[in-house]
């Protein structure tokens, strides 16, 4: 038997393959993300209580404040799949500005 032939019949769809892969990446990167962010409040930045929780809720205030709005409008605008695209690297610029911020604070 096959490699091919021992998998599920979903995981042989080419498309589902390249979502599955993608979404676990995002998702991947998200849990990172979650893990290091108040990491590096904490040891670099030397965040206290308070703008830990800050940094929680401002983490948090996005998706409670646009995900609906924008859940409707990406489903009725189309392109769904360039705009989850767009999004995910957008929020990689994002957090890949916290060194760059970190090393203006030092200098």
């Amino acid at each position: 038997m096959s490699a091919t032939g021992r998998l599920p019949a979903l995981l042989r769809e080419p498309s589902f393959r390249s979502y599955w892969t993608g979404h676990t990446v995002s998702l991947f990167g998200d849990q990172i993300t979650q893990i290091a962010l108040p990491l590096l409040a904490v040891l670099a930045l030397d965040a206290g209580a308070a703008q830990m929780g800050w940094l929680t809720a401002a983490g948090l205030l996005p998706s409670l404040l646009f995900s609906v709005h924008s859940g409707v409008w990406a489903g009725r605008r189309g392109r769904r799949r360039r705009m989850m695209i767009i999004a995910d690297l957008g929020r990689a610029l994002v957090i890949a500005s916290l060194p760059a911020a970190w090393a203006l604070r030092q200098g």
